[in-house]
């Protein structure tokens, strides 16, 4: 299942041809203060950043323009924007991280106290411009907004229902488009493992396909796309020891991990759970990495006893590695529907 780029968040409403007076932001911006009058954005303008960090996301933004309005900005460093140009651009004076401002009159100006305010500022940009017989307009405006809720969720079940990296980035685009900050794959044992170890890259792509497994590099590809736009993800640890997918992901990489050869315990022992503890860890190091502050918010365990999962006293293990990884980490639960 493809997730359509340009339809992502209402789009439609962006690029209809009837002006309306208040534009369709999605979610509706804390406040909307409509000037007179609208300002022309067009292909011959410029994105200018008035920060070197924020140099990546005026490429991506550059991008989209062009997809979403057929609009081929340059993109540049600069403090001040004239005619038909954008300006991104931090002010410390904001009290919120995720804060904007975007003012529209006759320039385009765009700006937050960090980059987590410039992100779903450029969005609502792309929502607001609109088309008036072939040519691309904003009404002129002053925007300020900051989310109702800081945590902003979206999980992808991946463990019964194979996505290609491609899918998974269509949806990663999604989530931007609709400011969902928080990102998670719903795997399942062999799967989450899988995308820890060397091994899983020894295998044809059709084999691991068939698996529905990714390698490193794809997991690692995946988080650092998601972290471009602005997209934070977390893990999901399944391990479920009468599961299936445990008894894969055991069959296939704990001897990768520890060099011990086939594996004949009970899914209960100290080689077992010295496996699930240094995996879980890894797992964290792994999601970290698409953090700016390279530290993990939450971390994802089910089911726990809801649809047959794992009972409470090895969730309660699972706990304890996470937060000997990192006290300040936050795990949520699924359980289940039972």
């Amino acid at each position: 299942m493809l997730v359509r780029f340009v339809i992502a968040m209402g789009l439609l409403a962006a690029l209809s041809t009837n002006v309306v007076a208040v534009p369709a932001i999605i979610p509706e911006p804390t406040s909307v203060t409509m000037g007179s009058g609208d300002t022309t954005v067009s292909g011959s303008g410029t994105i200018y950043y008035a920060d070197g960090s924020l140099s990546d996301l005026a490429v991506i933004f550059q991008e989209e323009m062009m997809l979403v309005h057929g609009l081929n900005l340059s993109v540049a460093s600069g403090t001040s924007a004239g005619s038909s140009d954008i300006l991104l651009k931090f002010n410390p004076a904001f009290p919120d991280t995720e804060e904007y401002q975007l003012t529209v009159n006759g320039t385009v100006t765009l700006e937050a106290k960090t980059i987590e305010g410039i992100y779903p500022g450029t969005v609502s940009i792309l929502q607001a411009i609109y088309d008036d017989g072939g040519v691309k307009k904003i009404e002129n405006m002053t925007i300020v907004d900051v989310p109702y809720r800081y945590f902003r969720a979206v999980m992808t079940d991946i463990k019964n229902q194979w996505h290609s990296v491609d899918d998974l980035k269509q949806i990663i685009r999604m989530c931007r488009f609709y400011k969902v900050k928080y990102y998670s794959l719903h795997t399942g044992e062999e799967q989450w493992i899988g995308a820890l170890m060397n091994k899983t890259a020894t295998y044809t792509e059709a084999e691991r396909i068939s698996m529905r497994l990714y390698t490193i590099a794809e997991m690692d590809e995946i988080i650092a796309f998601a972290k471009s736009r602005g997209v934070y993800m977390f893990p999901h640890n399944e391990s479920t020891k009468h599961f299936s997918g445990m008894h894969e992901a055991v069959d296939m990489f704990i001897d990768e991990y520890d060099g011990l050869g086939p594996y004949t315990g009970d899914y209960n022992d100290t080689r077992y759970w010295n496996f699930i503890e240094a995996m879980t860890h890894q797992g964290i190091d792994q999601f970290a990495a698409g953090y700016p502050d390279g530290k993990l918010p939450y971390y994802h365990i089910g089911p726990v006893q809801g649809e047959g999962g794992m009972p409470r006293g090895d969730a309660a293990t699972i706990v304890g590695y996470v937060q000997a990884k990192d006290t300040d980490c936050k795990t949520m639960f699924w359980n289940g529907i039972d």
